[in-house]
Parts: C-alpha cells; sequence; structure tokens
C-alpha cells in the first residue's frame, strides 16, 4: 500500500473540509430560496389580495347603504346625488379588482374571483333595475329589493367574504409554512454543523495518526543512522589506536636498530 506524505494528508484533510462547507452552503442557499418563494407569496399575494378585498368588501357595505338611502329620498335631485355617490364607489372598485387579480397565483383564488365577478355583475343588473322600478313605482321598487335585489347582494357579498376568507386562510397557512421551514433549517444546519464537525476530528485524528506514524519512522531511521554513525566512529578509533600502537613498536624498532648500528661504527 503507497503511503501518503504528510503534505498529500493535509491537502486531502483540506479538500474534505473545503467539500463539506460546500455542501453546507447549498444546503443554506437551498433553504433561504425556499423561505424567498414563501415571502414573496406573503408579500405579493396574501397580503394585497387581503388589502384589496378589504377595499371590495368596505365598496359593496356603502353600496348597499346608500341603495337603501336612495330608495328612501324624497327627491329626484337627492336620488341623483346617491347615484352619483354609487357610481364613484364603482370607479374604485373597479380599480381594486384589476389590482386583485394582477396579484392572482392559485387556481382557487382564481375561481374564486370568478365567482366574485359574476356575483358582481348579476347585482349590478338586478341594482340597475331596481333603480328603474325606484323611479316609476317606488311600492314595486320595495317588493323587488325583498324578493331580488336583497339576495343578489347577498351573494355578491358572500362571495367578497369567501376570497377574504381564502386570503386570510392563505396567509395563515404561508406563516405556518415559513415557521416551519425556518425550523427544518435551523435543526438541519445545527445537524449538518455537527456531523462536519465531527468529521472533521476523526479525519484529523486519522491524519495526526497518520502523521505521527511517519515522523517516528523519519525517527527511527536517524535513531539507526546515527546508532551506525558511532559504531563506524568507535570502528574509526579503534583503528587509528592499532595505527598508533603499530607506529610506537616501529619507532622503538628503529632505535634498536639505530643503536646497534652507533655499537657496530665504534668497533
Amino acid at each position: 500500500m503507497k503511503t501518503r506524505t504528510i503534505g498529500q494528508r493535509v491537502s486531502i484533510l483540506v479538500s474534505l473540509l473545503c467539500l463539506a462547507l460546500i455542501g453546507v452552503g447549498i444546503f443554506a442557499v437551498n433553504r433561504l430560496l425556499v423561505l424567498n418563494r414563501i415571502s414573496d407569496s406573503i408579500t405579493g399575494d396574501a397580503i394585497p389580495g387581503m388589502s384589496q378585498m378589504g377595499e371590495i368588501n368596505s365598496g359593496q357595505a356603502e353600496n348597499q347603504i346608500l341603495v337603501l338611502r336612495l330608495m328612501q329620498a324624497p327627491t329626484p335631485e337627492a336620488r341623483q346625488k346617491i347615484k352619483e355617490a354609487l357610481a364613484a364607489i364603482n370607479v374604485a372598485n373597479n380599480d381594486a379588482f384589476k389590482k386583485y387579480e394582477s396579484t392572482i397565483l392559485l387556481e382557487e383564488d382564481r375561481r374564486l374571483f370568478a365567482q366574485l365577478q359574476e356575483t358582481r355583475k348579476a347585482n349590478a343588473e338586478v341594482r340597475n333595475r331596481l333603480f328603474e322600478l325606484v323611479e316609476k313605482d317606488p311600492a314595486a321598487a320595495v317588493a323587488f329589493f325583498e324578493s331580488t335585489a336583497l339576495p343578489a347582494y347577498t351573494a355578491y357579498s358572500n362571495a367578497g367574504t369567501a376570497l377574504l376568507n381564502f386570503n386570510a386562510n392563505h396567509g395563515a397557512e404561508l406563516g405556518i409554512e415559513i415557521d416551519a421551514a425556518v425550523t427544518a433549517a435551523i435543526r438541519l444546519l445545527t445537524i449538518t454543523s455537527i456531523s462536519v464537525l465531527l468529521a472533521a476530528i476523526v479525519l484529523a485524528i486519522f491524519n495526526i495518526r497518520g502523521i505521527v506514524k511517519i515522523l517516528a519512522g523519519v525517527a527511527d531511521s536517524l535513531q539507526a543512522g546515527a546508532l551506525q554513525t558511532t559504531a563506524a566512529a568507535g570502528q574509526v578509533s579503534a583503528a587509528s589506536q592499532s595505527l598508533a600502537e603499530g607506529s610506537t613498536e616501529q619507532a622503538a624498532s628503529l632505535e634498536e636498530t639505530s643503536a646497534s648500528l652507533e655499537e657496530i661504527s665504534s668497533m
């Protein structure tokens, strides 16, 4: 099995940690995208929807109050002023309907809005007929109001209330969803962070053990080299001592030879 160098081990550890951090970052970005989607639904659909429906329902109530006042108005001039006020409210409601339609994202929302438009149209037709009867036959207008106009308005009002409740419930559901998403993100990020930390510790331990093993091998090699050097030095010292002893013996032999030559020369 090939033994990795210290540099290779450190590089592998750093690479694995970087991959883990990238994974955590990707997960965090994914959670943020989910939260962004939910928040967009709240700010772009639920809240504007409730606001516009509140305006529409308020217009419905004002219209109905003005209709009752018109039926009781004593003069044509007074009734004309009420009709002008009704027309102004109708213009404001038209604008609110357009704004609301631009916020629709869900099919159920679209279905309820279509139902509201149908009941509004039916109520407007019945109300125009009521206005004609008010001018021609007030008694018949009262009977028509109770038998036809009031049920038409009630259907229109109920459709508006249903759409308002839908937006309120949808907003509440989105609030629960974003709360659950945040809780899940915190929990998963905590688990992921702890897992990455534990993995890093385990990898670090294995790498440290491998590095210690390598360094121990290097130390053993250095120690063996030192022992060999010491042994070689001892051998060199012994050889030097032998040479010194041999030199001493040779010097003594040379002195004896020199003395013998001096004796021979003196004879």
